[in-house]
């Protein structure tokens, strides 16, 4: 069978869920049809929903419509949590394969996408199906993406519990990205609880962990995905820069990292405000030299001029052409070097 030979796959998902450890029945899926016009080809299904720690089953059935046999080489997943075994390895034409299709959903709390690869003899590339999951669990979360203002802001985060009777023990970050600030407040549908994020830059994806006593007084956990994501733009490495006197002015030196999530940055159009410790001078621009090394990493040189009182500003603001906030620099006082006044 040639690469350009056309394909119609009719495929028939009926979709057994296992019933929870509180009971219920089997439930079923409609039927889909998809239309692949060529192998390799990517089809995209929803397999359902199930609840975690439970086995999840199901069938999908592909109808040979492409005019030649098939012959099943080997069939590959994504993950060690998904098995697909057909139940035959070979098609005639206009005859039909059953994928029996198994997913260990294990104790993550999100949308899963798992994907299959058939290769047939005589064709190098696959057929993908890309199976999208929902895991549903004993609680969700009113939001699972934040912005953080600043590793010193404390966020809170909201939900509710989805399942009667449960008790929350313990939350605690999967990957390190938070603290957990003080006690879970919760009563018998909802929860709210205080973080402290602990990473300032870029987007940290992160697990919330969640330990609790079912109804049955069982201790289990159960993992929501979540991500921080840092509003700064701009990270300087070191945040404080140590300004020397030299000459009748305050110069000092650091490195400027651009997030990744930032965007493509003119450097050319970086203006650099200061603040200064006394309220009556006011804000004022300060001399910045940007040298880049890298699309990301620059070497900034601050020049701040000395009042002769030795009255420094107490950190800088990074701003772009329309004024918004990049970022901010922290200054602080080294001492006197090469100082002829």
């Amino acid at each position: 069978m040639e690469l350009t030979h056309r394909v119609f796959l009719y495929l028939c998902c009926h979709l057994l869920a296992f019933a929870s450890s509180l009971g219920g029945g089997e439930a079923q899926r409609p039927t889909s049809s998809v239309q692949v016009d060529r192998v390799p080809q990517v089809t995209r299904l929803f397999f359902g929903s199930c609840s975690v720690n439970q086995p999840f089953r199901g069938t999908v059935l592909l109808s040979n419509q492409t005019g030649a046999a098939w012959a099943i080489r080997k069939i590959d997943t994504d993950c060690g949590c998904l098995s697909v075994v057909a139940n035959k390895p070979t098609c005639a034409v206009g005859q039909v394969i059953q994928l029996d299709v198994q997913l260990a959903a294990a104790n993550r709390v999100a949308k899963l996408r798992r994907s299959v690869r058939i290769y047939f003899e005589a064709i190098d590339k696959p057929l993908v199906l890309n199976l999208d999951v929902s895991v549903t669990g004993p609680i969700q979360l009113a939001r699972t993406v934040f912005d953080v203002q600043s590793n010193k802001q404390s966020l809170e985060i909201v939900g509710i519990k989805t399942r009667p009777g449960i008790k929350i023990d313990r939350l605690i970050s999967g990957r390190g990205g938070f603290l957990v600030e003080g006690e879970v407040n919760q009563d018998d549908d909802s929860f709210r609880v205080l973080i402290q994020p602990l990473h300032g830059f870029g987007t940290f994806s992160d697990i919330l962990r969640v330990r609790y006593e079912d109804e049955k007084d069982r201790s289990l956990i159960v993992e929501v995905p979540i991500e921080l994501r840092c509003v700064d733009q701009i990270r300087f490495l070191p945040s404080t820069v140590w300004m020397q006197r030299e000459n009748g002015r305050w110069v000092g030196e650091t490195r400027m990292v651009l997030s990744p999530e930032s965007g493509p940055i003119d450097l050319k159009t970086i203006r650099c405000v200061f603040a200064g410790s006394d309220p009556d001078l006011g804000e004022g621009q300060c001399e910045a030299k940007i040298q880049p090394l890298s699309p990301v990493l620059s070497v900034v040189q601050v020049t701040v001029p000395d009042d002769g009182q030795q009255v420094m500003p107490h950190f800088v603001e990074i701003k772009d052409r329309n004024g918004s906030l990049l970022g901010t620099l922290h200054l602080s006082k080294l001492g006197k070097t090469n100082d002829d006044d």
